[in-house]
C-alpha cells in the first residue's frame, strides 16, 4: 500500500478527488496491476468513505459471477468514481479434482488420495535417527523444481491398497485456479465486498440508487446483498441523530415552560424550530451540500439556539402587558424594541460560522456542512421569527382570552423590586 498524504488545502489548487482521478489515469497504463484507492472519512471509524456492497453465498464461483455483473452495474450510478471488488484480489492456485468414480475402484478413498498428495508436496517425516545425543528427523518430499509444475504433480505416484503404483492423474486432474487471497466472514458467512468511492454525490442518493439497481438483480436462491460500510454507519446515526434531535427539542421545551410557568408561551417559541428548518433545506440546496451527519449535528445546534430569540422577544412582550399595555401595542413594541438585540445575537452566531462555512481551514471540508446548517437555519428563523411568532402569539392568547383564562400571568420584574425596596 502506497499513503500519499496532500499538502493544506490553501497550498494546492485542486481538490482530493480531482488528484486522485488523475493519479488512476496515469497507473492504468501499468500492465498486470489492479489499483484500489482509498479516501479516508476521519467521521468513519474505518476511515472507509464510500458505498460497500456485500455479497453472500456457498459457491465462490458464482459469488464472483454475481459480484462482477454488480460491479459493472454499480460503476454507472452518478457519483461511482471507481468500484473494487475484494473477488479480484487473488493469487495462482493449482486446484485438484478428484475423480471419485476412479479412486474407489482401486480400493481408495479420497482422503488417501489427498494424504498422499499432501505428504508429497509438504513432506512426511519418515523416520528418525539419534546422533551424538542429537535427534536427526528424515523427512520425504517432491523435489521442489518438481512442486512449481502441474504435469510433474501429475506424475506423482499414488500406492493402492493392492500395491500397485498409480499416477495421480488417473485418479483425478490438476486445474489451475486464481483463489482468494484471504477468506472475509460475516457472522460466519462467506462475503465478497464491493468497494467505491463517490464524488459529487452524497452517500444517502448513492445507497438509494444502488438498493434499485440491486433490487433488479437475479439473485439465486441462497445468495443476497447487504449495503454496508459507511452507509451502515450512517444510517446508525441518523436514527441516532434523530432521536437527539427529538429529545433536544423536548428539553428546551421543559426548560422554557419552567421560566415561563405556562405551556402555552413555549409551544409558539419552539414553532421557530421549523422556521429554521426552511432555511437549512436551503442553503444545503443552494450550496450543494449534502445532508450529512455533521449537518444533522448542526440540526441539533440550532434546536437550541434559535428558540433564544423567541424568549427574548415573547419575554418582552408579557413584561409589557404586565404593565398595562394593549396586546396589540404591546406585541409591536415588543418586536420593535428587541429587533436590535435579536439581529446582533444571530449575526455574531452567523459571523463565527462563517470561516468554517467557507472552507477556509485545514479539515473545515469535514465540519463545514454543521457551519452551513446553522447559517441557514440561523438566518432564515430570525427573518420568518419577527412576523410568524408575533402573529402567533397574537392568535392563541386571544383564544386564551375569550376562554375567561389569564393569558399574561406575569408580573413586571421592575415592579417587583420598587414594591420590595419600599
Amino acid at each position: 500500500a502506497v499513503r500519499v498524504e496532500l499538502v493544506p488545502k490553501d497550498e494546492r489548487t485542486r481538490s482530493q478527488f480531482d488528484i486522485v482521478s488523475e493519479l488512476l489515469k496515469k497507473l492504468e497504463i501499468v500492465p498486470g496491476v489492479s489499483i484500489q484507492e482509498t479516501i479516508q472519512d476521519p467521521l468513519s471509524p474505518d476511515g472507509e468513505n464510500g458505498l460497500i456492497v456485500q455479497i453472500f453465498g456457498f459457491d465462490p464461483e458464482e459469488k464472483k459471477n454475481l459480484s462482477d455483473g454488480v460491479k459493472e452495474k454499480i460503476t454507472q450510478i452518478n457519483g461511482v468514481v471507481s468500484a473494487y471488488s475484494t473477488a479480484d484480489q487473488g493469487r495462482p492456485e493449482l486446484r485438484l479434482v478428484l475423480d471419485r468414480e476412479r479412486i474407489a475402484l482401486v480400493g481408495m478413498n479420497t482422503n488417501q488420495v489427498a494424504t498422499a498428495l499432501s505428504d508429497a508436496v509438504q513432506g512426511n517425516i519418515a523416520t528418525s535417527f539419534v546422533d551424538q545425543g542429537v535427534e536427526f528427523e528424515v523427512k520425504v518430499e517432491l523435489d521442489p523444481k518438481q512442486k512449481a509444475a502441474s504435469t510433474d504433480l501429475e506424475n506423482i505416484q499414488i500406492q493402492t491398497p493392492s500395491g500397485d503404483w498409480l499416477p495421480l492423474r488417473t485418479l483425478a486432474r490438476i486445474e489451475r485456479y486464481t483463489g482468494p487471497t484471504n477468506v472475509a466472514r460475516i457472522n460466519q458467512e462467506r462475503v465478497i465486498e464491493i468497494l467505491t468511492e463517490l464524488d459529487g454525490v452524497d452517500l444517502k442518493t448513492a445507497s438509494a440508487d444502488a438498493r434499485a439497481i440491486l433490487d433488479e438483480v437475479e439473485w439465486p436462491d441462497g445468495y443476497r446483498y447487504a449495503l454496508a460500510g459507511s452507509a451502515e454507519e450512517q444510517a446508525e446515526s441518523f436514527n441516532f441523530l434523530l432521536i437527539a434531535f427529538a429529545i433536544a427539542g423536548i428539553l428546551t421545551y421543559m426548560v422554557m415552560a419552567s421560566q415561563f410557568e405556562s405551556l402555552i408561551e413555549p409551544f409558539i417559541i419552539i414553532f421557530t424550530i421549523p422556521l429554521a428548518l426552511s432555511g437549512v433545506l436551503i442553503i444545503l440546496g443552494v450550496t450543494g451540500t449534502a445532508i450529512s451527519v455533521t449537518s444533522m449535528v448542526g440540526l441539533i445546534l440550532l434546536s437550541g439556539i434559535v428558540v433564544n430569540n423567541g424568549i427574548v422577544m415573547i419575554d418582552y412582550i408579557k413584561i409589557l402587558q404586565a404593565r398595562g399595555v394593549e396586546r396589540h401595542k404591546a406585541i409591536v413594541q415588543g418586536a420593535t424594541r428587541r429587533l436590535r438585540p435579536i439581529l446582533m445575537t444571530a449575526l455574531t452566531t452567523i459571523l463565527s460560522m462563517v470561516p468554517l462555512a467557507l472552507e477556509l481551514g485545514s479539515g473545515s471540508e469535514t465540519w463545514s456542512p454543521m457551519a452551513r446548517t446553522v447559517i441557514g437555519g440561523l438566518t432564515m428563523s430570525t427573518i420568518l421569527m419577527l412576523f410568524v411568532v408575533p402573529s402567533i402569539y397574537n392568535l392563541i392568547n386571544r383564544g386564551v382570552d375569550n376562554l375567561g383564562f389569564d393569558a399574561v400571568h406575569k408580573t413586571d420584574p421592575l415592579m417587583e423590586n420598587n414594591e420590595v425596596l419600599s
